[in-house]
């Protein structure tokens, strides 16, 4: 965190008089050092945005245990919960599993020691699917997991394999809306990127908007002759609601 922009969490650690360290980078040899010297039983990986060389996560005791915000070993990858969303799931969850060494390009292999499903509301975008659900969970999950771990004995379950999957960052190009698909899949599509990375389009001019809020209305049959273009604006709303043509009928947009 910035003196600007103090990570919460520190600042609640600071307030309760308990250690905080912070590194640029957890590949330094000292972080290792560090955490040998804590002898701790296990490190929780609440949220990482950095990676964690194998020797740091093996340094505890137990291990360490990593938050993933799916039912693994579905959705594996790093936008999990946006694709859950942009594939029309009704169902999520979040999975507390240990790190183990990486084989190939495989990510969030390791054995399952807490997981849990919730549900995917009508409407839900990734932002409020996270902090309406997901956050609650895996508050509820980690102290579980914790409480498992003081036990002595935590779960280790094997992931099956064959039930895994896994779905590529969505960057640049990728969060560009395809106005040939369904009304229901660009209303997905364009929820699953709300907040980030935002789906977006192009206007004649060259122009990138970014879309959010979409819900899909008015289906009239991509066989009909008389159907708009996909991708023409058919109606602005007073309230902002923007109505564009699909695929299969129209995408309602309350925000552009």
């Amino acid at each position: 965190d910035t003196d600007a922009r103090p990570e919460p969490v520190r600042q609640i650690a600071a307030a309760k008089g308990i250690s905080v360290v912070q590194h640029a980078s957890l590949k330094n040899p000292a972080v290792v050092e560090e955490w040998q010297q804590l002898n701790a039983d296990v490190a929780i990986l609440a949220f990482v945005t950095q990676y964690v060389p194998q020797e740091l996560a093996d340094t505890p005791r137990l291990g360490s245990v990593c938050f993933h915000p799916s039912v693994l070993p579905k959705y594996r990858g790093g936008n999990a919960l946006q694709w859950q969303v942009i594939n029309g799931e009704k169902t999520s969850g979040v999975t507390w599993f240990w790190i183990e060494p990486a084989t190939g390009s495989k990510v969030d292999t390791g054995p399952v020691c807490v997981q849990r499903s919730c549900s995917i509301e009508e409407g839900d975008t990734t932002a409020t699917l996270y902090f309406n659900s997901i956050i609650p969970l895996g508050v509820e999950t980690c102290v579980e997991c914790v409480r498992h771990c003081a036990e002595g004995d935590p779960p280790r379950i094997l992931q099956r394999e064959e039930d895994a999957t896994w779905q590529p960052l969505i960057k640049g190009q990728a969060a560009q809306v395809d106005w040939n698909k369904s009304a229901s899949d660009i209303a997905y599509f364009i929820r699953g990127c709300d907040p980030q990375p935002g789906a977006f389009c192009v206007l004649e001019a060259n122009d990138a908007v970014k879309l959010f809020g979409a819900t899909a209305s008015d289906s009239q049959g991509s066989n009909d002759i008389s159907a708009p273009q996909p991708g023409t604006v058919l109606s602005v709303e007073e309230n902002g609601v923007v109505r564009i043509a699909a695929g299969d009928g129209n995408s309602r947009l309350s925000t552009v």
